[in-house]
Formats: C-alpha cells, structure tokens, sequence
C-alpha cells in the first residue's frame, strides 16, 4: 500500500456478483494503522456478499466530480 500512497493512487475494488465498486485511499489505509500489504498478491472481499473483489489501480483524483458524467439511456 506504501507505493500506492507515495504516489497517492487509489485503489478500486469492484464486486462483480454485488456490482458494488469501494474505494480504497492507501494513505488512510496506513494512517488507520492497518498493514502495508502487498495489494497485487493481497485477496480482498466484498462485505456485502462475501465474494473475492477484483482490484483495479487508479490515477490520483483530480478533484473533479463525475457522479453524474453518465446517464441512462
């Protein structure tokens, strides 16, 4: 999570069964005293349904909101 954080990327887990996306901050990861696993060999699951979520790593925000860039068709 460390390189992660030095970086300050993000990582995206996505819960294919749930379709349920989280997103995790490496550096609040570690400032919350949770360890610097190696999240490439690091299994993590849904706390929703319990199933394995797929990782993807992602660039640091720009501060943009895009919760709204996509509409329905």
């Amino acid at each position: 999570m460390s390189d992660l954080a030095k970086c300050k990327m993000r990582l995206g887990l996505h819960c294919r069964e749930c379709n349920r996306w989280v997103e995790i901050l490496p550096q609040e990861w570690l400032d919350a005293g949770k360890p610097d696993v190696n999240y490439i060999e690091q299994k993590f699951k849904c706390s929703g349904c319990g199933r394995a979520a797929s990782k993807q790593v992602r660039p640091p925000s720009d501060g943009l909101e895009n919760a709204n860039a996509y509409q329905g068709m």
